[in-house]
C-alpha cells in the first residue's frame, strides 16, 4: 500500500488514491515519510451508516437517534475523510437514497432527501455521490441499463435535479464549505444538543473569515430558532431546502439579506428542511 501511493503519486502528479476502509487502524491518510498508509482520502463508513440510519426513521421518533449527525465530528479529526454514498447503497434490494427518506409521499421523501443532501455539503469532508442521485430516482442501480434521466419530465424530480445543480455550483463557489476541511477553525457546532426538536446547527468558516451557518429541523414540527453568533450583522440565506423550485427558470438560490440584531439570527425552520446562510460581520 505504501509503495503504491508514493508511486502512484511521483508517477502522476495531482492524482488522489482513497481507501475503503471500514476498521479503526489509524494513519490510513497520514503521509508514508510520516508513518502512515499515504492515501489521501478515507471513506467515513461510520458517516455514511448514521447518516442513513437517522434519515430513515421516522421524523416522529428521532430523538432516541438525534446523536448520529453529531458523532461524525468526535472523531473526523483523526483522518482526512471522504463521506460517501456510493453504489453499494442503492442495490440488492436496500433502495435509493430518496427511497431510503422515511416517509410515505415522493414529495416528502424528496424534501427529506434535499435536507441530507444539504447536510452532506456542508458537513466538513469531500463528497461522493451515486448517479442518479441528482434527479432522486427512485429505481435501484442495474448495470444492465442506463439510469432514469427521463425523471426530469416530472416536475418534482425536475426541481430536485435544479436543486442539486445549485447545491453544487454553491459548494464550487463558497470556499468555507471546503477549504479548511480538515482544519479544526473551519467547524463549530452551534447547536448539537437539541434532541427534544432534533435541530441542528453549525458553523463553516474559511480562510479568509468567510462563514456560512447551516440549519437543519429534522423533526415532524414547524420550529422558529434564534442563534447568537457572536460579532454578526446581517445574515443572507443561499440556499434553503424548504424553496420549492417548481417553475421552469425559477433559482433556489434566492439571497435574502436580513439585519441581526444584536447579533441573533432568527429562523423558520419547517418540518425537516434547513437553510445554509451566510454570516456577515
Amino acid at each position: 500500500m505504501k509503495t503504491f501511493n508514493n508511486g502512484l503519486r511521483s508517477l502522476n502528479p495531482g492524482c488522489f488514491t482513497v481507501a475503503e476502509d471500514s476498521t479503526s487502524l489509524a494513519g490510513c491518510t497520514v503521509p508514508v515519510e510520516d508513518g502512515g498508509l499515504g492515501f489521501d482520502y478515507k471513506w467515513d463508513m461510520g458517516w455514511m451508516h448514521d447518516t442513513l440510519e437517522l434519515f430513515q426513521t421516522p421524523p416522529r421518533n428521532r430523538q432516541d437517534a438525534y446523536h448520529k449527525l453529531t458523532f461524525s465530528m468526535a472523531y473526523f479529526a483523526n483522518e482526512r475523510y471522504l463521506l460517501p454514498l456510493s453504489h453499494d447503497e442503492v442495490v440488492h434490494g436496500k433502495a435509493t437514497i430518496a427511497q431510503k427518506m422515511a416517509a410515505k409521499s415522493v414529495e416528502d421523501k424528496l424534501a427529506q432527501a434535499r435536507a441530507l443532501y444539504l447536510y452532506m455539503f456542508a458537513h466538513p469532508g469531500k463528497k461522493l455521490n451515486f448517479m442518479g442521485w441528482e434527479v432522486a430516482q427512485l429505481r435501484e442501480w442495474d448495470e444492465r441499463r442506463e439510469q432514469d434521466w427521463f425523471m426530469r419530465r416530472y416536475p418534482a424530480h425536475d426541481a430536485f435535479y435544479r436543486f442539486a445543480c445549485e447545491l453544487g455550483a454553491l459548494y464550487r463557489d463558497e470556499a468555507a464549505l471546503w477549504e479548511l476541511d480538515y482544519d479544526d477553525e473551519g467547524f463549530v457546532w452551534v447547536e448539537a444538543n437539541d434532541t427534544a426538536h432534533v435541530t441542528y446547527a453549525f458553523v463553516r468558516r474559511d480562510a479568509s473569515g468567510g462563514a456560512l451557518l447551516c440549519a437543519l429541523n429534522l423533526s415532524d414540527e414547524e420550529l422558529k430558532r434564534t442563534f447568537g453568533l457572536d460579532g454578526v450583522a446581517s445574515a443572507m440565506a443561499l440556499i434553503n431546502t424548504d424553496w420549492r423550485a417548481k417553475a421552469k427558470g425559477r433559482r433556489m438560490r434566492q439571497a435574502r439579506k436580513s439585519p441581526c440584531e444584536k447579533s441573533m439570527v432568527k429562523l423558520n425552520l419547517p418540518t425537516c428542511t434547513g437553510p445554509l446562510v451566510r454570516l456577515e460581520a
